[in-house]
């Protein structure tokens, strides 16, 4: 019997330590980075992608964040943060764009003016021309060099791989298949290619411990996943998590507004057990 209280309140003990060690990592600073795709203009085309969001939708969403006093942060500046050089806003949100689609450039560009918000944009190396063609709703079409190149105010461009936004034929991303060399020499396409990117979004908002390497090697700054929570100073700088914007405005809300989606597993092994398990059930986005 005796035992067996020993045991019951050692178990009580432990549970009351991790719920203090939770609360510490909810209540350090936290930076929700949303994750957006292709902006379109109507709910018909919405309706065709559950990644779509229509430009209303994008629009609620900022003038949200903005209304409620967030400062939306550039790469530059949430990578100063983490590695300690500088300090951000306490109420900061830093907006990424997957895919390179050209309505960052139509749709989405006027609304961050509007606002005075900053984004990012992941472009897919092999699908990126020289030139932005001309928007036509309803059909596809990706940023080009030229839009890259004008250094446009408040908005960024890095990698979402050159030749590794693609699914092998047992379905599972593409990276899984590729050796830690093929990896470095994706990486090293699309600088070649393109431009020399610091910033990288892995493609299925997953990664490898390879790719991770990889991009170690090639002196990436920042990479993204998924994961649905947000990112803190702590956490590694090649494995930053990431939340889907592509939400009501009502459940967008909750990323702000609750400890739903923060971090309080904090940044050690429990953390890396936990998301590990939920990447290989696909649990992560």
């Amino acid at each position: 019997m005796k035992k067996i209280v020993i045991i019951l309140i050692s178990i009580l003990l432990f549970i009351g330590i991790f719920e203090i060690w939770k609360i510490y990592n909810i209540n350090q600073k936290q930076v929700a980075v949303l994750v957006y795709h292709d902006i379109v203009e109507n709910d018909e085309l919405k309706a065709k992608n559950r990644d779509n969001l229509t430009t209303t939708d994008f629009e609620e969403q900022v003038k949200y964040l903005k209304d409620v006093g967030y400062t939306s942060i550039s790469l530059d500046e949430l990578y100063d943060w983490k590695i300690g050089k500088s300090d951000i806003p306490e109420k900061s949100v830093v907006l990424t764009f997957d895919d390179g689609y050209y309505s960052f450039k139509y749709l989405v560009q006027p609304i961050l003016q509007k606002y005075d918000y900053k984004a990012a944009c992941f472009l897919i190396g092999n699908v990126t021309g020289e030139k932005t063609p001309e928007y036509h709703e309803g059909v596809y079409g990706t940023i080009g060099m030229d839009e890259v190149n004008n250094h446009i105010e408040n908005v960024a461009y890095g990698s979402h791989t050159y030749n590794l936004h693609d699914e092998a034929d047992d379905g599972k991303p593409m990276m899984y298949k590729k050796s830690l060399e093929d990896l470095r020499q994706d990486a090293k396409n699309f600088r070649n290619n393109l431009f020399d990117a610091k910033y990288l979004a892995y493609p299925f908002y997953t990664y490898s411990k390879d790719f991770v390497k990889s991009l170690e090697q090639e002196n990436y700054k920042l990479a993204f996943a998924g994961e649905e929570e947000m990112a803190t100073k702590g956490i590694d700088n090649l494995t930053v998590p990431r939340i889907s914007a592509i939400k009501d405005i009502n459940t967008f809300k909750e990323i702000f507004e609750t400890n739903k989606f923060k971090n309080s597993l904090g940044n050690g092994l429990i953390r890396k057990v936990v998301k590990t398990l939920k990447r290989i059930i696909g649990l992560n986005g």
